[in-house]
């Protein structure tokens, strides 16, 4: 959004698409623990769905990719979709109250 503030509507495009392209190449591979990662003591308390995880963050860029796109509709149903499966994903919250407030 910044760079279509500067009138560089080509490069927020690309952005754009890559963040689009990266998040349909999220959803394919199965995730797996990396046992160096900071958040490994929460991962051992806490039981999490790792697919169900990297697939919300999927549809979260998604969502935000197809808003920059200006498919406003099609934003709201993948929030609204990552609001189902996680009620507490603060970004799909902050940006629904946003589009739709």
């Amino acid at each position: 959004m910044a760079l279509r503030c500067l009138s560089r509507e080509q490069e927020a495009l690309d952005i754009l698409r890559t963040i689009y392209d990266y998040s349909l190449a999220l959803e394919q591979p199965t995730p797996k623990i990396d046992y160096f990662a900071t958040s490994l003591p929460a991962m051992l308390l806490f039981e999490e769905d790792l697919r169900a995880r990297q697939s919300i963050t999927a549809r979260f860029l998604r969502s935000q990719a197809w808003l920059g796109f200006g498919e406003q509709q099609k934003a709201l149903d993948l929030l609204h979709e990552v609001q189902g499966l996680d009620r507490s994903h603060t970004g799909a919250i902050d940006l629904l109250r946003e589009l739709e407030g």
